[in-house]
């Protein structure tokens, strides 16, 4: 028991907070560039089995894929480019939830020419056995907005 409640209490300090923070900031960097130099042994690594990618159109439709279907799909496309700016990230215990702007270069099928997809996901981590897993990505193209990104919006202070 006093294993665990020191355990719990390193999880919760402010040191194991900030390192989550880099360590998925920085896990959010390497999966764009992973992508680029087509290495599949890190996504395999970093997509939990139970992965699902969900995104919305402008015409209000959605799509859900499951992990099977997004890891055909990753492998089919040709990755050009990935720039990705993490710009939150919320840790809880063993879970993370980050927020990334992007723009994502990529030919989709053979004979296309490449295309630059301006992109926002929210992706959900969650540590198992010392290592961190995305278990679930929303996901929303922005077509036309400006790379590199305007300024933020947040809200004023009170």
């Amino acid at each position: 028991m006093f294993a665990l409640a020191v355990a719990a209490a390193i999880a919760a300090s402010p040191g194991a907070k900030d390192s989550a923070v880099a360590e998925i900031t920085r896990l959010e960097q390497q999966w764009g560039e992973a992508f680029v130099k087509r290495d599949f042994a890190f996504i395999e690594r970093i997509v939990a089995p139970e992965y699902r990618l969900v995104g919305t159109y402008p015409d209000g439709s959605f799509g859900i894929i499951r992990r099977a279907e997004w890891m055909k799909n990753s492998r089919a496309f040709t990755h050009h480019a990935f720039a990705v700016e993490t710009v939150d990230v919320n840790h809880a215990g063993n879970t993370v939830v980050a927020s990334a702007q992007g723009l994502w270069t990529v030919t989709m099928r053979p004979g296309e020419p490449p295309r630059a997809v301006r992109f926002f996901v929210t992706d959900t981590w969650v540590r198992r056995h010392a290592q961190w897993q995305v278990i679930h990505r929303y996901s929303q193209s922005l077509p036309g907005a400006a790379w590199p990104p305007v300024a933020s919006r947040k809200p004023a202070a009170k």
